[in-house]
């Protein structure tokens, strides 16, 4: 039994131990990551998911560096977003460990000739099972961007340079 007990608190560790970070910015995975597709000659949907650990502000940032990238790698200077944004959604995961017994047993005996008489006393500890649930959010997003070339114009607040945001946000992303 306590080799049981011992198998599922390690493999408990094991997963805190390789989800137990927010996501960084990578392709998609396991623990989350960016995705994008084109969909026609200038049209991308580009997509960020974070893991319980990142912040609905680092997936935000992730989501706009990746636009960045993926409008130049296209070979275009700005894009547009056309529709999207962050959604966060809650998740609870509930655990529990078995209860268990434990005891002990002290005794005594004194013998007279032939005769023997003795006592014994056990005692135990009765510890019930225990449940824990961790409560978490998950961020993650998804925005369709035109690419466009030439300058930015100015009066499009949906508007973004590539380059620009590429060169500010890109010492921050990890």
């Amino acid at each position: 039994m306590k080799r049981i007990i011992g198998l599922v608190v390690l493999s408990m560790v094991a997963v805190v131990v390789l989800i137990g970070c927010a996501t960084r910015y990578q392709k998609s995975g396991a623990t989350g990551g960016y995705s994008d597709a084109q969909i026609d000659a200038n049209t991308f949907l580009v997509e960020f998911r974070g893991n319980g650990y990142t912040s609905r502000q680092t997936v935000e940032k992730y989501l706009l560096f990746r636009c960045a990238e993926v409008t130049a790698e296209a070979g275009y200077d700005f894009f547009i977003t056309v529709g999207g944004g962050v959604e966060s959604k809650d998740y609870s995961h509930t655990t529990t460990t078995p209860g268990h017994f434990s005891s002990s047993t002290s005794g005594s005996a004194t013998s007279f000739g032939n005769m023997a008489t003795g006592s014994a006393t056990t005692t135990g500890t009765y510890t019930p099972p225990k449940t824990n649930t961790y409560n978490y959010t998950k961020h993650g997003g998804s925005v369709r961007i035109k690419g466009f070339k030439g300058e930015k114009p100015t009066d499009n607040q949906n508007a973004y340079d590539a380059r620009e945001i590429m060169k500010y946000l890109g010492p921050s992303i990890k």
